[in-house]
């Protein structure tokens, strides 16, 4: 009976083993060393004392490549890179098979073994090359815009294809010698190998044509193992290092950044980012999914995210190959200085990588460095030096405060003085904006007036300042340390332990950046005294308590309005419900939503300093958001956000819409609907 097995080195002669394993060998430490290299520049960055918990990092990797991350949005590109990966795996490990057969004291690769281990490794491999199919039609045939075309991109692929064609055919050859039934079990090799049959070639040329296309597969095979840790290839190794050590912080929440001496302060070189971020841009796969979802690039502004983190990767690229580090180009002389300004801190980018790359942390780590070193615009200057002197970005001074309420009777709270004989249950913090810009003092004073009618417990502070939020984003660590400091001392001398507030910035910045976090960033429980909420989430639980009636009956035609989600309240924090719920409560309204919502929401341009910045593209973000809205047929867009509505309404203004689509915030919307006795 014909033993159901193969001979391995059928047909090889032993100067082909000798190219083989030496080929290997040398394709092999090159690779190392190359990625020694790479590492090395890593370990020369700033440290971040993360303290990955193993088993976490573990679940995101199986969640990663079980095909369950955020890859599963796009669902053709979640299957092909599937396929990819996991047919390469299974080649990978038929390949093993044969070496420990054949090179180790083990026997194994016979009978069943056999038929089964031959019928899944051609199933990897015709699932490998399906899924490089679907790559070449995705960049080929589809040419989605975002994806980047070039000469190597399309090299290595190739590549990738002659590996598998070449396995293929090279089954093939060997199988139609002989044409034994058992290699029936290759079910793609055998029915190649009947063609080869079909087309008359002879044992004779079958055999050369096998020992032609082993040293070929051997070749390219060897060529990628030395191109494994370079260009394209790199990120499969990186990418899996970037996902397990992904922060655990809210993505609302920025590092701290370390206060340093002026003979100290970073220039962008590599040494002065952290050494997770250089990491991190080597993981980058340039699928260009944070690009395509950035409000400054939709807006035709300088940023591109994906060129942010490819510029760090030139930066290490430069790093790794020079001896002197201090002959390379710095991060800030490498990247326009006008890009790292035009981010909003949306965070679409970080949400949108598929290998979890933080890269706005690595924008503000760069305008931190640019504020150390004094280069930064003039209204970024004055914004900061408002925030300073003033407590305020716009430089109002500090008396105008408490004009939006002087014509209301509310509790106040003043610490300062000690003139407060209680405290209440509830602070409401109105901030900056919802003090001193006239378009957002509406929310403040409708929020004030559904709490009162709800008969809540609250009061507002006589002596309110600055969170540091804009400090923070615009770069100066310092000044948000500051103004951090002052209000938790005030906080702490009110003795109330819940806030709420209509700015989603204070929410965040009370949420996840007051609370003690330790040197990466990550919150570590300490000092977390006071409960957080946003307005629309204490309005929902006043109308769920029957603490707020809507009046119940509503006259004349239903009105539909859209809700915009704020990034901080949203993306940030994860609330999208309450608003919703919120509004779908009020009587004669029909709620609608925009193409892009919830955690898919484009931001509406405020976020991250760019309230007082300039703009510099050839279009505003908030002119692109408000286009959208309007594609919805709404008479309203709702908001929870006193920055998104002073960018709403200014849109609406510029584009002459202010008489069509009405921005207003769902506190005013609330008020306009109460039942009121």
């Amino acid at each position: 009976m014909e033993p159901v097995t193969r001979i391995i080195n059928w047909n090889v002669a032993s100067w082909m083993t000798v190219l083989l394993y030496g080929g290997t060998s040398i394709a092999v430490g090159l690779s190392v060393l190359r990625l020694a290299s790479r590492v090395r520049v890593w370990r020369a960055g700033l440290p971040e004392h993360v303290r990955p918990r193993w088993s976490d990092a573990m679940a995101k990797l199986v969640r990663w490549t079980s095909g369950r991350g955020k890859m599963a949005h796009d669902r053709f590109a979640a299957v092909m890179h599937g396929l990819i990966l996991w047919g390469f795996f299974i080649l990978f490990v038929g390949t093993t098979l044969v070496f420990l057969e054949e090179q180790t004291p083990l026997h194994f690769f016979y009978g069943v073994f056999y038929i089964v281990a031959s019928c899944v490794i051609d199933v990897g491999g015709a699932a490998f090359l399906l899924g490089l199919t679907m790559a070449v039609y995705r960049r080929g045939v589809v040419r989605k815009p975002r994806l980047q075309s070039s000469a190597m991109a399309n090299g290595l692929l190739a590549l990738l294809i002659a590996i598998g064609v070449s396995g293929f055919v090279l089954e093939a050859s060997r199988i139609a010698v002989d044409l034994p039934p058992f290699e029936r079990a290759s079910i793609v090799g055998y029915p190649l190998a009947l063609l080869l049959r079909a087309l008359g070639l002879s044992r004779a040329t079958l055999q050369t044509l096998h020992q032609s296309l082993w040293t070929g597969h051997a070749v390219l095979s060897m060529a990628l193992f030395a191109l494994a840790t370079s260009f394209l290839f790199r990120h499969v190794v990186v990418s899996a290092l970037a996902v397990a050590l992904a922060p655990r912080r809210s993505s609302g929440s920025l590092r701290p950044y370390p206060l340093l001496a002026a003979t100290t302060v970073g220039t962008g070189r590599a040494v002065d980012l952290r050494w997770r971020d250089l990491l991190e841009a080597d993981a980058c796969t340039t699928c260009g999914r944070c690009t395509s979802v950035c409000p400054a690039t939709a807006a035709e502004k300088a940023l591109d995210p994906r060129g942010i983190v490819l510029g760090l990767q030139g930066l290490i690229d430069a790093s790794a190959a020079a001896s002197n580090t201090v002959s390379v180009p710095t991060a800030l002389e490498k990247l326009t200085p006008q890009a790292l300004w035009d981010c909003t801190t949306c965070g679409a980018c970080n949400a949108a990588c598929p290998v979890d790359i933080q890269v706005f942390d690595k924008i503000i780590d760069l305008r931190r460095q640019m504020v150390d070193l004094g280069a930064i615009s003039p209204a970024a200057r004055v914004a900061l030096e408002g925030v300073d002197t003033r407590q305020n970005p716009w430089s109002h001074p500090p008396a105008q405060r408490n004009s939006w309420r002087e014509s209301l009777t509310l509790p106040v709270l003043d610490v300062t003085h000690g003139s407060h004989t209680r405290k209440p249950e509830w602070i409401y913090w109105v901030g900056c904006a919802g003090a001193l810009e006239p378009t957002a003092q509406s929310i403040s004073r409708a929020t004030a007036a559904l709490f009162k009618a709800a008969g809540l417990d609250f009061a507002v502070l006589a002596s309110e300042g600055c969170t540091g939020d804009p400090a923070r984003r615009l770069g100066d660590e310092a000044l948000f340390q500051s103004c951090r400091r002052r209000n938790q001392e005030l906080l702490h001398a009110t003795g109330v332990r819940k806030i709420v507030t209509h700015c989603p910035h204070c929410f965040n910045t009370f949420k996840n950046e007051y609370p003690d976090s330790d040197q990466a960033g990550e919150t570590n429980g300490s000092g977390l005294e006071f409960e957080v909420v946003h307005h629309t989430q204490l309005i929902k639980q006043l109308l769920d308590q029957k603490k707020l009636t809507m009046r119940s009956k509503h006259t004349g035609s239903a009105t539909k309005v859209t809700f915009h989600d704020p990034c901080y309240l949203g993306r940030h924090n994860g609330e999208y419900d309450a608003p919703r719920t919120v509004l779908d409560s009020v009587p004669g309204l029909v709620r609608v939503e925009m193409p892009r919502h919830r955690e898919h929401s484009l931001c509406c341009g405020g976020g991250g300093g760019q309230m007082w910045l300039e703009s510099a593209g050839a279009k505003r973000v908030e002119g692109l958001r408000l286009l959208e809205a309007s594609t919805t047929g709404a008479n309203v867009v709702a908001t929870g956000c006193p920055f998104c509505k002073v960018m709403l309404e200014t849109a609406g203004a510029t584009a002459g819409k202010q008489h069509e689509i009405h921005v207003r915030d769902i506190s005013e919307v609330v008020l306009d609907a109460l039942d009121v006795p």
